[in-house]
This record gives C-alpha cells, sequence and structure tokens, in this order.
C-alpha cells in the first residue's frame, strides 16, 4: 500500500510538471527574463500549436477524401505480357504503336472460292468449241446454235469476277493499316470485320457497276444478234427507174409471246423471256430450248440470267447434249459434283450466282497477334485513381509541413500581437476619457509625434532584431548573433530579388495539360493558344460516316414524263425499215430508255460510291480545329466527286470506243446497213457504213451527227416534218444521246409541236408529256450537251452536312497541352518565388551563423596575434 502510494505521488508529479511545462511552452521568447515577453511568447507558441495542428487535419481529411492518380509504365511488353496487363486494366492500357503504319497484308490472309463452274471443264475451250455457231432454221429456235456463246460467256463470267476479286484483294493486302495506339483484341476484331465487310461490299459494287455500265450501253444501241430474237431482217424493193431497182434491207422487232398470248419486244423490254413462241415476219415459231434449265431472252447475257446450271448437274442431260450436238463418243465433260458443299442449289439462277460474282465464299483470317508484333509498342502505360494510402499521406504532410511550419511561426506572433494591442487599446478606451479640446488643441502634435515615435520603435526593433537569440546574457554573443541576423536579412533579401528577376526576365514557357477536355474547352484554349495546343485523338482512324451525311439532288430529266414508260411507248413503232434513220418515232423509245437507264445507273452508282466513301476513315493523328476541318473535308470530298465522275468517264468511254471499234451493227441502222442491188449476180448481202449528209461516215468516225426529228415516209431521202432543236442523231443510240441536249424538252412549244407531229404519225390522241420543270434550280444550261451532264452523273447538287462536334466526340482527345509564356504566368511565378523561401530560409540559416561565427574568430585570432612594441 505504501508503495502504491509512493507511485501516485511520482505520477502526479510527473503530470504536474507536464502540464506546467505545456502550459508555459515557448518556443518563441524562452531565454527573456521580460515577463512580458514571456507571456506573448506562450500565447504566439499555442496559437502556433492549434493552428499547426488544424493545418495537418485539414490535410489528412483531405488526402483521405481524395483520390490518388497513379500511372504506371511497361517497357517493351512481350504479347503474353500485354495479355495479362489488359485483362487487369482493360481499356485503361494505352501502348502507343512504334509502327503508325501496317500494312493488311501482313497479318490478313484473303482467299475466295468461286463457284465449281470457274474450275468445270464447261467453260474450257476444248468444250465450247465442239458447238460450233449456226445459223437458226426458220420455224425453230434451239440451244445448239447459241451453245458456244453460252459457255463462253460464262467463262467470261468466271474470269471477270476473278480478276475483279484479285484487284481488289491485292490492292487492300497492300493499303496500310492507320493507328496510333494498339487496338485491343476486341477492338481488333471489330475493326477488321469491319473493314473486310466493305472490302466485300465495295468490290460488288464496282462488279456490279461495270457490268451494269456495259449492259446498259450493248442493250441501248439494239446490237443484232445471231439469236434473231431481239431484231429480224426484212427486205423491202425500190424502184428508182423501169431497170434499175435497189433492195432496202430493214429491222423488224420480233414480238415475243408467252403462253397466255402476251407479247413483249426487246427494244421496250430487255428482260423479255424467250420460251414459246416468237413471230418472226408474219409466221409463229416455235421454241425448244431442248436441254432442262435452260431459258432464252434477248441476248445471250439476258439468257444465261434467266437460265440455271441444272443440266451441268447431270451426267443424262450431258449425255443428251452431246448426242444433239453429235459429238464423238470419246469427248465426255464431267458434270458439277452435286456433294460438293454449296450456298446455292442446282437449280438456282445464274443470275444470283453472277450477282454474288460467282463466290462460294469468302475465306479471310486476320492475327492479332501478328498485328500486335507489327505495332510494336515500346512501352504501355496506364492511369488510375485510387484512395490515397498511409505512405503517401504521411509524404504529403511531410512534404507541406516545412512550409507551412515557417509560415505559421512567423504569423503566429503577429496575430497575437495586433490581438493584444486590440485589447488593450479596447481597455484604454474604457478607462479614460481625454478631452475633445485637448484632443483637437493636441491632434497636429499627436500625429506628427506618433509617426516619428512609431519609426523610431521599428528602426529599434530593426536593430534589436536577433532570429538567432539563444537567450544568451552575455553582451558579445547577442552582438554577434545580431550581427548573423543583419547578414542574414541581407543575403535573404538579394536572393529573393536576384531569384524574382530571373524568373521574370527569364524565357521559361511552361506547358500545361487538360485531360478529356470538352468541345468549349478546346475551344476556348484554342482562341489564346492556337499555336501551341496539342490534342492527341484517342481515334485516329474515324470512318466519315460518323460524322458527314451526304444526299444528291439529280436532274429534272430524271423525273420527267419522258423517261416514263407511257411515253416511251408512244414512240414504239415496228416499221422501222419505211423510217428515216433520223425520225424519232421509231427509235425514240430506245433514246429514252437509254437515258432512263442512266438515270437508274447512276442513282445507283452515286449511292453505293457515297456508301463506301462513308465507310472509308479519315485519318487525322491530332484534333484540329473547326475551320481546318472543315476545309479537309472540303477538299476530300471535293476530291471524291471528281474521282467518282471521273471514273464513270473513263469507263464509260472505254467501252464505247470497244462497241465502236468493233463495229457492231446497230439494229437501229444508224451506224451500218444492209443492202442488194438486183442488178447483180452475188447472192452476198453486204453492210455499207452510214454516211451522213455532211459526208461525216460512221465507218471511220463515230462522232458523226445530223440533225434529228420527224421525217416524211416511204422516201429514201424524205423531207423534214419537224427539227427537234438540239437533237442530234450519231452512230449509235449511245452517241445520239450523249450528243444531243435537253433544250426542246424544257419548252413547252417545242414539246407541243412534237407531240403534234407524233399524234399525226401514229393517229392517235391519247399522247402526253410535260415539259421538264425549269423552275427548279439547275446549274446546267438547256443547251449543255448531255454527255457533258452524264460527266457529272445528272447531279445537280451534292449536300454534305458535316458535324464537327460529332467528328470531335470521335477524335475523343484524351488530353490537350499548351504552353504558357512568361507574360502570362504571374502566379506561377508567385509560386515559384515562394517555393523556394522555404528552402532558402533553412540553408541561411543554418550557413550564415556559421559564417559569421567563422568571420568573428578569424578577427580576435588576428587580434591575438598583433605584436605591440615596448617603449
Amino acid at each position: 500500500m505504501f508503495l502504491d502510494e509512493i507511485s501516485r505521488n511520482r505520477l502526479s508529479k510527473i503530470f504536474r510538471k507536464l502540464e506546467k511545462s505545456l502550459v508555459n511552452i515557448n518556443i518563441y521568447n524562452r531565454h527573456s527574463r521580460d515577463r512580458t515577453r514571456v507571456y506573448h511568447g506562450v500565447l504566439s507558441t499555442w496559437l502556433y500549436i492549434t493552428l499547426l495542428l488544424l493545418s495537418v487535419l485539414i490535410i489528412i481529411l483531405f488526402s483521405n477524401l481524395s483520390n490518388e492518380t497513379i500511372s504506371e509504365t511497361f517497357s517493351n511488353p512481350t504479347f503474353k505480357q500485354y495479355t495479362e496487363l489488359y485483362e487487369t486494366y482493360s481499356t485503361k492500357l494505352i501502348c502507343p504503336c512504334s509502327q503508325l503504319l501496317i500494312p493488311y497484308g501482313s497479318f490478313t490472309e484473303f482467299q475466295v472460292r468461286l463457284h465449281q463452274i470457274c474450275s468445270s471443264d464447261f467453260i474450257q475451250s476444248s468444250w465450247y468449241e465442239r458447238f460450233p455457231p449456226t445459223s437458226f432454221l426458220r420455224r425453230q429456235i434451239h440451244f445448239l446454235s447459241v451453245a458456244s456463246s453460252y459457255f463462253q460467256t460464262l467463262a467470261t463470267f468466271c474470269d471477270f469476277a476473278n480478276e475483279t476479286i484479285n484487284g481488289a484483294s491485292q490492292h487492300f493486302l497492300t493499303t496500310n493499316f492507320v493507328n496510333r495506339h494498339l487496338l485491343s483484341n476486341h477492338s481488333f476484331v471489330s475493326t477488321m470485320n469491319s473493314v473486310l465487310n466493305l472490302l466485300i461490299l465495295s468490290t460488288r459494287a464496282d462488279f456490279h457497276y461495270k457490268m451494269s455500265l456495259t449492259t446498259v450501253s450493248m442493250h441501248s444501241n439494239y446490237y443484232v444478234s445471231n439469236m434473231r430474237v431481239n431484231a429480224d431482217l426484212r427486205s423491202e424493193v425500190l424502184s428508182n427507174s423501169s431497170v434499175h431497182y435497189e433492195v432496202i434491207i430493214g429491222v423488224y422487232t420480233p414480238e415475243i409471246y408467252d403462253m397466255k398470248g402476251q407479247y413483249c419486244h426487246c427494244t421496250r423490254d430487255w428482260s423479255c423471256p424467250v420460251n414459246f413462241q416468237i413471230r418472226l415476219h408474219n409466221w409463229l415459231t416455235d421454241i425448244d430450248w431442248q436441254i432442262e434449265g435452260i431459258y432464252g431472252s434477248c441476248t445471250i447475257i439476258d439468257s444465261i440470267f434467266k437460265s440455271s446450271m441444272i443440266c451441268l448437274f447431270k451426267k443424262g442431260c450431258l449425255t443428251r447434249l452431246r448426242i444433239l450436238a453429235n459429238m464423238p463418243e470419246f469427248v465426255s465433260v464431267k458434270p458439277l459434283d452435286s456433294e460438293l458443299p454449296s450456298r446455292y442449289s442446282s437449280d438456282t439462277l445464274i443470275e444470283k450466282i453472277f450477282d454474288e460474282m460467282m463466290v462460294e465464299n469468302w475465306n479471310y483470317s486476320y492475327s492479332y497477334e501478328q498485328f500486335y508484333h507489327k505495332c510494336q509498342p515500346k512501352s504501355c502505360s496506364v492511369t488510375y485513381e485510387r484512395k490515397m494510402n498511409v505512405i503517401y499521406i504521411i509524404t504529403f504532410i511531410v512534404s507541406l509541413i516545412g512550409g507551412i511550419n515557417i509560415i505559421l511561426r512567423m504569423i503566429s506572433p503577429i496575430i497575437i500581437e495586433i490581438i493584444l494591442k486590440l485589447m488593450a487599446t479596447a481597455k484604454r478606451n474604457r478607462i479614460t476619457q481625454i478631452p475633445m479640446i485637448q484632443q483637437e488643441n493636441h491632434q497636429s502634435e499627436t500625429i506628427g509625434g506618433g509617426a516619428i515615435k512609431q519609426i523610431t520603435q521599428i528602426k529599434d526593433k530593426l536593430m534589436m532584431l536577433n532570429i538567432f537569440d539563444s537567450g544568451s546574457n552575455d553582451a558579445e554573443t547577442v552582438h554577434r548573433e545580431r550581427t548573423a541576423t543583419r547578414f542574414y536579412c541581407f543575403i535573404f533579401s538579394i536572393s529573393i530579388f536576384i531569384i524574382t528577376i530571373h524568373i521574370v526576365y527569364s524565357n521559361i514557357t511552361v506547358i500545361r495539360s487538360i485531360p478529356k477536355p470538352s468541345e468549349d474547352q478546346y475551344n476556348d484554349i484554342l482562341i489564346s493558344h492556337s499555336d501551341s495546343l496539342d490534342c492527341p485523338c484517342s481515334k485516329v482512324s474515324i470512318e466519315y460516316r460518323y460524322f458527314m451525311k451526304i444526299e444528291t439532288r439529280f436532274h429534272s430529266i430524271c423525273v420527267s414524263h419522258f423517261i416514263g414508260q407511257e411515253w416511251r411507248d408512244s414512240l414504239l413503232h415496228h416499221t422501222v425499215y419505211i423510217m428515216d434513220r433520223r425520225d424519232i418515232r421509231i427509235r425514240g423509245n430506245s433514246y429514252f430508255l437509254f437515258i432512263s437507264s442512266l438515270c437508274q445507273l447512276f442513282q445507283t452508282t452515286i449511292h453505293d460510291a457515297i456508301d463506301q466513301f462513308l465507310h472509308d476513315t479519315f485519318i487525322n493523328i491530332r484534333l484540329i480545329s473547326r475551320p481546318d476541318f472543315e476545309m479537309r473535308i472540303d477538299n476530300i470530298f471535293s476530291q471524291f466527286r471528281n474521282t467518282t465522275s471521273a471514273k464513270f468517264s473513263r469507263n464509260f468511254k472505254l467501252i464505247r470506243d470497244i462497241m465502236n471499234g468493233n463495229t457492231f451493227v446497230s439494229g437501229h441502222l444508224l451506224n451500218w446497213e444492209w443492202w442488194r442491188d438486183l442488178t447483180r449476180t452475188f447472192y452476198t448481202i453486204p453492210t455499207r457504213p452510214i454516211i451522213m449528209d455532211n459526208g461525216c461516215s460512221c465507218g471511220t468516225q463515230s462522232d458523226c451527227t445530223e440533225p434529228g426529228g420527224v421525217f416524211y415516209t416511204y422516201y429514201r431521202n424524205p423531207p423534214i416534218k419537224f427539227f427537234i432543236p438540239g437533237w442530234n442523231i450519231g452512230c449509235s443510240v449511245v452517241e445520239t444521246v450523249l450528243h444531243s441536249t435537253f433544250e426542246c424538252f424544257y419548252d413547252q412549244n417545242c414539246t407541243d409541236s412534237l407531240l403534234h407531229h407524233l399524234k399525226a404519225a401514229f393517229y392517235v390522241s391519247h399522247m402526253h408529256a410535260s415539259p421538264i420543270d425549269s423552275s427548279i434550280n439547275s446549274r446546267f444550261k438547256r443547251n449543255t450537251m448531255i454527255q457533258d451532264i452524264a460527266d457529272e452523273l445528272f447531279v445537280e447538287e451534292w449536300m454534305v452536312n458535316r458535324s464537327y462536334s460529332s467528328f470531335y466526340s470521335q477524335c475523343s482527345p484524351t488530353s490537350c497541352s499548351y504552353q504558357i509564356q512568361r507574360d502570362e504566368y504571374v502566379i506561377y511565378t508567385v509560386s515559384k518565388i515562394l517555393g523556394l523561401y522555404g528552402g532558402l530560409t533553412i540553408t541561411l540559416r543554418f550557413i550564415v551563423p556559421m559564417i559569421i561565427q567563422t568571420i568573428f574568430q578569424i578577427q580576435n585570432c588576428c587580434q591575438t596575434n598583433v605584436v605591440v612594441p615596448i617603449r
């Protein structure tokens, strides 16, 4: 019990002593004998401790509530390491590619398997040369007469498809994949599927475009073929004198009947089915194609489209074909294999197979690992946020405590002194009342004396200032401490002045970065920092469809009455051999059918071209301003528009040159004609080129033209009834249309005059056609040649809607950085000086006393060693 009492007494004394020490703690004037100064020092110390603890508490609370941004970098990661990192950090992982341009061929394989017909015996010359072309019998149309052309055309289809696909695939494999950062596996697969699907669509569109352009030109020119279903020759004997006769060979458009007795003409409908009967001259001819799956139409191509390959799968059918063709037994051909996997059945129409480019399947593969190795990321970085840990909080507090400590130690005594002075002033005001008159009499004296007194007090305080006070009463020590203080203040002031001058006048730029800026933030920064602003896009390749819309308005002819079925039917007549070649009443149907086909072809072509363009990518590494964006898009779109038009003009010119150069005979007798002089004895019916009134011959030139209109009939060179202004008859339907204008069809009077002569000739009154609406704005003049309008794809207006905001969201810059020049960073300068203040203060307070002490020691040593002479 006694020992416990002693322990309690000791603890009580310790606590009382500790309490007294805490209450009287003084870090300012602990060595002073002035009780007032000591009291002020204790108050300042407690204020300092309170503010310091409060500051630390605020820092801890702020640190605990704030998130810590962590950035990690992984150098030269392998593919396996990258995969593991991506599983951990997912989309936060960023790996810049060291190779920005990567050929698709370095990580993609592309193969196509065509329909087995393209590798069969049926498209070999050894097979189709067994079917020599023969003339049709008068009463019979059969397959053998067109078999050779049939299989040759199939071979052409296969070659055309194969060449188109190979060209597109080779171009694709040499094209570069552009990306700033390594794509994730999921994004890579999605991107590649999109790119390859676009490749297939664009290849198919190009294939159909070329084929459509060819068939439109062939059908429109109405070339005479051996099939006799689209055109049949008919003769008319003309007498020029009593002894001289001339035979005019005209072309008759046969009537093609179906089983219901309905008929059509190939000049009206290129896809007329020819499977039952056809009227040649004045009698009906039965049609028997003899082979299963074979059906006829106006041309070989159209016939193939309406047929299937079912016979080519059957050995018995092929045997029947061989017998019909009188082939020897040793000539054998291997039928198509029905066991081979195919997405087509044996009775699938060839047109459907052709629409798919004769392709069974598109085989492509791509390797993400190969893409990774081509990208060759030198490093991968990841930035993420997390709650601040204890070590970071402690480090953060320690890093700030130095500056806070210095500031609080400086301001705490000042705050206490101000508070005590305010309290003393308030106390004196309550005790002492100075008379107003005395105050007025001594006001000037008080003000003057008070100012001098204040200056004297400040001077005395500066002279007595001692920041190195050790509490010593030794006069020499106090003198040294005050000298060190003055030296410290001098060196400190000079240092701060030099640092300030250096920072203010040095050529320093500060780079600031804004993470994930909004569009408004970007625009605000762009106004003041356009020269140095840099915002890398997170997505380098952006498809145009994400920020562009393109629409077109076509020429008014494409919505006029003149391309309608009613107008075209009114120009369809069968007595072509008695009409002049310049007469629109017979060939007008083909002219306007060609214009209608051009409208449809251009609409399809432009739709496909726009679709391909919008799925193409706009490559931009860094975000660009709105004016630059609009200028670049305008240039790119202008290039696209010109390329699309030039592509048509180039291909169309090539097709026209080939057809004109091969001297195919037009059924409209526009370039060549048959003739026979009955005074001669030969039986071969020769052809001769059409020579126009101006002497231009279609045998040597394809661009010959002469005015067309409505002429009197039954004349070799009939007089004109009505000239159609701007309508020029050329050496083919295509050349006629392209070398003409639409000027008559804008004019109501011209249209009425044309209708009047057409009605009088055909003895009909129901014909009607409204002129082209001239109130609709057009960039083409009325007398503009149709070829010039066709070179622009009949497009009146391209309407482009581009959205910079959509482009910005697709670019989605991860950050924007810009430079601040020296005249713009006052806050930065002040913060820099304050940041150097803490370190400079600590350094000088450590070095200056040592320097002063060393100086005084040297001085004392010198005084001690002075030799005084003895007198």
